[in-house]
């Protein structure tokens, strides 16, 4: 069994060979354990099960385990040998915990079971700070209920047309800048410039202390937010997973936020890739929005001089 691990988006592949797979008597078959280098003390399992009988007919099945509670996204290609047939499934994501380690199963539908081998290719990407041990666990389960059951609320949040229940005393716990916002006397707080669903993110944050964006979009506007609402650990968690995923798609509105908010993590990122991929800044998606932007030629002189290794910081941009 084959493993490769990509650092940069917390990426694990394995490849699983199996010969003459129409021999397997058992249920199903686990491969050898593999672990993730940020976690190497959690083991994970796959399990290839033969022949799964259904009204389709004969199908295959795949399932991922592991001894841990954390939360990961996993997906799925087989390619069947010798002839090059392949199947692919979409994303799934799941929290996986001691009690309940296994995904679920994922069927291959129509799937010719009269070849000789089978590879099986599984990709696993844990976000950041997904891991949570068993007392964390408890406690994180405990948060969510509490918010989710939206017992003994006592204020709003409104958002545009949507509201949010709440209990003030976790929030004025979690989040000591919310007693500033909110007036003694008052049971809501209006928040008329941001989207509904950037302030749950935020709200989920305040009550679970975890935070699993997997939307390169939602983690920049959690970064302006967090920024803006003084919450300096969901805007690292945010930054973090924004710079592990920049791609060209994004940079330029990544270079955006640095230079409004200052972020020189994410500025330095942002030229980083731009170095490693060669990429010519005004081919990219959205490079009118930079140059449209306040200063944006002069900002553009900063980008390139900071590209060539001339670094200069932002307050000596005007």
């Amino acid at each position: 069994m084959e493993t490769q691990f990509n650092i940069k988006d917390n990426c694990l592949w394995i490849l699983w060979n199996i010969i003459d797979f129409k021999s397997i008597k058992d249920e199903y078959i686990n491969s050898d354990k593999f672990s993730v280098p940020l976690f190497p003390k959690i083991f994970w399992t796959m399990k290839f099960y033969p022949l799964i009988q259904n009204v389709e007919g004969n199908n295959i099945g795949l399932v991922v385990c592991v001894d841990g509670n954390l939360f990961a996204k996993y997906r799925w290609k087989l390619h069947l040998n010798p002839r090059p047939k392949s199947s692919n499934t979409d994303q799934s994501a799941q929290y996986f915990r001691s009690d309940n380690s296994e995904s679920i199963m994922h069927i291959i539908n129509h799937f010719e079971i009269s070849q000789n081998s089978i590879s099986i290719i599984c990709t696993i990407t844990i976000p950041f700070n997904s891991y949570i041990g068993d007392e964390c666990l408890k406690a994180f389960e405990h948060s969510l209920r509490v918010l989710n059951d939206q017992k003994h609320c006592d204020f709003i949040i409104k958002v545009q047309d949507k509201c949010f229940n709440v209990h003030k005393c976790i929030l004025s716990t979690h989040w000591p800048h919310f007693a500033t916002l909110i007036n003694s006397e008052s049971g809501t707080l209006a928040i008329q410039d941001e989207a509904s669903d950037v302030i749950e993110a935020m709200i989920r944050y305040i009550y679970t202390g975890t935070s699993n964006v997997t939307d390169l979009n939602l983690a920049l506007k959690l970064i302006t937010l967090s920024d803006k609402y003084d919450l300096p650990e969901l805007k690292t968690k945010s930054l973090k997973f924004r710079i592990a995923k920049m791609n060209k798609h994004h940079v330029i509105k990544s270079l955006l936020k640095a230079k409004l908010y200052k972020l020189d993590d994410l500025f330095q990122a942002c030229v980083n890739f731009l170095k490693s991929d060669q990429t010519i800044i005004n081919t990219l998606p959205d490079y009118d929005l930079l140059i449209a932007s306040d200063n944006g030629f002069e900002f553009l002189a900063f980008c390139f001089d900071n590209i060539r290794g001339i670094k200069r910081p932002f307050d000596s941009l005007k």
